[in-house]
């Protein structure tokens, strides 16, 4: 619910730009949630030279990304779900989750790399991806070879709320799933023999 509602603050701010010279604009667009005492506070705090301030710095900020995200608001992992019900329930790595969501969706150029920087890192990832990986770990595949190892807070390509200790339990658990199921289909073998 929260990254909805940031979602909706981040979209009513930006129309909120659009009028910041005129105050009346912005009294047009108004919700009918807040009072008008708590509408006139937050128009004032949008209107003043300090949020101004703040608010081209972090544009500034986010002009200088080399990589920027391709996939929206869907997100990595409602990107990942809607692939598996497509897939019939083949699961994505977390390469290809990436490399998916930094390339671009519409347009004649649909398919190929967003930018330079994403061009170079997408061609290292298929090679990386190419090489024997003995090791499941998340610090061994391809993204984090390329970018480093990951914060202990996120994951590169897995979404919001997505922790390398998460995917680590994930990662042995599956491992050891994996092999529990061989040995299963080893005495069935030897049982289906005698």
């Amino acid at each position: 619910m929260a990254k909805l509602e940031i979602l909706y603050i981040s979209k009513f701010k930006k129309s909120c730009r659009c009028w910041c010279g005129c105050i009346s604009g912005i009294t047009l667009l108004k919700p009918d949630e807040p009072t008008d005492r708590e509408w006139d506070e937050f128009v004032k705090i949008r209107t003043s030279d300090q949020f101004k301030e703040l608010s081209q710095t972090k544009q500034a900020a986010r002009a200088k990304q080399t990589m920027p995200y391709t996939l929206s608001r869907k997100g990595y992992a409602r990107y990942e779900h809607d692939w598996r019900i497509e897939n019939a329930g083949k699961s994505i790595s977390r390469v290809d989750l990436w490399i998916k969501g930094h390339k671009k969706r519409k347009g004649e150029n649909r398919g190929k790399p967003i930018n330079d920087a994403a061009e170079k890192a997408i061609s290292k990832m298929e090679k990386y991806k190419e090489l024997p990986d003995s090791s499941t770990s998340i610090n061994e595949d391809p993204v984090s070879k390329y970018f480093g190892p990951e914060s202990s807070g996120s994951v590169r390509g897995l979404g919001f709320g997505v922790t390398p200790s998460k995917i680590e339990a994930q990662l042995q658990n599956k491992t050891w799933m994996q092999s529990v199921m061989n040995e299963l289909n080893e005495v069935r073998k030897t049982q289906d023999l005698t």
